[in-house]
């Protein structure tokens, strides 16, 4: 299955995901999102499909949801979702797939993870930080309401004053602070 937003490989019984628009810090359109759903689909078929890591390609893991995105819904990914569903396209589904993964998932942070891509990531079973990576709930900067399941994700992860910090403030946890409060198992060189 060809796919413009994203990479799709199977290595050593290791399915990867990669965003894949380092020109937008791979911010995730409504077609990336449904090409990160057929992936995660894909994964999820594959009996030779152990886990699942998602990544970023270029300098960061994600800088959100593309809200320059012009592209028509005629040009998206078709998404596996059916039905009613369909009709309610949303960017929650991403983050929701990989959240549902029956195989562990694992997120390979580096550079930024802000915004929805900051959920995609707290949807992985488990977070590996490089040193570099930032994380925030930017939304409140941007004078939106969280969405993507931040608001749900983030106090499981990190419990509720955690989350209420992030939330609030919209500010960046650098990677040493996300081990130190459990957004993140492992910060490595």
């Amino acid at each position: 299955m060809p796919f413009n937003d994203i990479l799709y490989t199977v290595d050593s019984h290791v399915a990867t995901i990669t965003l894949n628009r380092p020109e937008k810090l791979n911010a995730a359109s409504w077609n990336t999102w449904a090409e990160v759903e057929s992936a995660v689909q894909l994964a999820e078929e594959d009996d030779a499909v152990r886990a699942v890591l998602v990544r970023g390609s270029g300098r960061g893991f994600c800088a959100g949801s593309d809200l320059t995105n012009t592209s028509k819904e005629d040009e998206w990914h078709p998404r596996p979702v059916t039905g009613r569903k369909e009709k309610y396209r949303t960017r929650f589904h991403g983050p929701g797939a990989l959240y549902f993964c029956s195989k562990p998932t694992i997120a390979a942070i580096h550079g930024v993870a802000v915004g929805a891509g900051f959920s995609f990531a707290l949807a992985a079973d488990i977070r590996i930080a490089r040193e570099d990576a930032r994380f925030a709930a930017i939304f409140t900067k941007r004078g939106i309401s969280a969405d993507t399941g931040t608001t749900w994700f983030l106090p499981r992860r990190i419990g509720s004053e955690r989350a209420l910090d992030m939330l609030y403030t919209g500010r960046m946890v650098r990677a040493e602070e996300a081990l130190g409060i459990g957004l993140v198992s492992q910060v490595h060189a």
